[in-house]
């Protein structure tokens, strides 16, 4: 009721609208607290190259997408969005700060998934909400369940390989160390 202006939804898919789509999400970008930061789509001239070369070759097989929330006339919200297999990927999202208190990037996280929905997507992947405290407590509040991740490291025999055995085994010890620490101190 505060906000009156209709909201919409606009979706970019193909080949020859990714791109301007992707210079109108960084322009929306740069308003935000995100600006020049340099995990940002358009933070330095590096990112946006990468996402630009990123998005053109995604683009032709079905890929990616690039949707606005508009408020009237205005972007309230942006989201890059990456296609693979059966997963949606959020890889990056933004909204305008004047209209924070309407949270439109969770709108717009609602309307991607809406999309989706009567597709052969199974799954929405949260790229863009790594780390943090409160990042772990947003995404389970979306969830239906949850995936147990691992990494895997692999080396060709020789000195990279030799580094980092010997730098997980002192971490190990470091942690067996704090370990016993906390034990004793309880």
């Amino acid at each position: 009721e505060e906000h009156a202006q209709p909201l919409a939804v606009e979706w970019f898919e193909a080949p020859d609208e990714v791109g301007r789509a992707l210079d109108r999400y960084v322009a929306l970008e740069r308003t935000t607290w995100k600006g020049d930061a340099g995990f940002s789509v358009g933070g330095t001239a590096e990112q946006r190259g990468f996402y630009r070369d990123l998005v053109d070759r995604s683009a032709p097989k079905g890929r990616v997408a690039i949707c606005f929330l508009r408020s009237g006339r205005d972007d309230a919200a942006a989201a890059l969005i990456f296609r693979s297999i059966n997963v949606v990927y959020g890889s990056q999202i933004c909204y305008a700060p004047e209209f924070g208190k309407f949270s439109p990037g969770i709108v717009l996280n609602v309307e991607i998934m809406k999309r989706h929905f009567d597709s052969h997507f199974t799954a929405f992947d949260f790229l863009a909400l790594q780390g943090g405290t409160t990042d772990g407590r947003f995404r389970e509040n979306w969830a239906t369940e949850s995936q147990q991740l691992a990494t895997i490291t692999i080396f060709k025999r020789g000195f990279r390989d030799r580094l980092y055995r010997i730098e997980k085994r002192i971490h190990r010890a470091k942690e067996r160390m704090f370990a016993s620490r906390r034990n004793e101190v309880e």
